[in-house]
């Protein structure tokens, strides 16, 4: 188990290269729609793909993993800030849900992530495509008693705002249907995709909060695809990331070939 840490440390290149060529290439999609070069219809697609691509060099820099030590931890928060914009949102709010996710995974009053379960499906889609303001909803109602609490709730407001600003401002330029089309509309869908597939789908039925058992590989067909590894930004093999938090998305599955038989021992569910 302790071959992880031959795979992470350094600057994760991959991941810091999507989490900043990643919210420039949105930005320019919103460029291009607002000044006509390409129709806002056509722009909405391709600002959700990217979207939903770069979420995961956010991820991996919540936990240190895009910088790779504290000497580069800079590069945590250059890609956290960017990503989250991208998501009309504040990065210090998505670190602290997601820690706290990772801290109570599968508990039913501390994991925010547990806002997509749900029974019927119906119930899952509207969760995962609220599932950003039902996170502010438990970062709201958190324990203000605590100072740390109270500090990201400053932070979360105050990184909120300017982002919320600049959205308003490319509103009244560009026009509220574009702002909404092509910057809105994306961070919801791709929003919704990622609750479905990073939160819902590893950890369904939401019950058990053990170490080993808390997160599911996908089924074997989709496990060994490296295509489905791609499309789904490793979480396929979710398990490893639960296990190993500093280990980037790209070394996931390397990882876990070497592992395998230990995990399958220990209980982790399609190991």
């Amino acid at each position: 188990m302790g071959l992880w840490r031959s795979y992470a440390g350094g600057v994760a290149w991959l991941s810091l290269a999507m989490g900043t060529l990643g919210p420039a290439l949105f930005g320019l999609g919103l460029v291009a729609a607002g000044l006509g070069w390409v129709p806002a219809w056509a722009v909405a697609p391709v600002q959700l793909a990217i979207a939903y691509t770069i979420f995961i060099a956010m991820h991996d820099a919540t936990h240190g993993s895009v910088g790779g030590g504290r000497q580069a931890a800079w590069l945590d928060e250059l890609v956290g800030w960017l990503v989250a914009g991208v998501f009309l949102s504040a990065y210090p709010f998505f670190r602290w849900s997601h820690l706290q996710h990772h801290s109570h995974v599968n508990h039913p009053d501390k994991d925010p992530d547990r806002w997509v379960a749900g029974a019927a499906l119906w119930r899952v889609v509207l969760r995962c495509i609220s599932v950003i303001p039902g996170y502010y909803l438990r970062l709201a109602r958190a324990d203000r008693s605590r100072a740390s609490v109270r500090q990201v709730q400053r932070q979360s407001l105050l990184g909120l705002l300017p982002v919320l600003a600049l959205a308003g401002a490319y509103g009244a330029w560009a026009g509220w249907g574009t702002l909404l089309l092509v910057w809105v509309l994306p961070a919801i869908g791709a929003s919704a995709l990622l609750g479905y597939i990073f939160d819902y789908l590893p950890h369904r039925p939401h019950e058990s909060q053990a170490r080993f058992d808390s997160a599911s590989f996908a089924p074997r067909t989709y496990r060994d695809s490296g295509l489905f590894y791609l499309l789904t930004l490793g979480q396929t093999h979710h398990p490893v990331h639960h296990l190993f938090p500093r280990v980037p998305w790209f070394r996931y599955r390397s990882l876990y070939l070497r592992i395998s038989d230990e995990l399958s021992a220990r209980g982790v569910p399609n190991a």
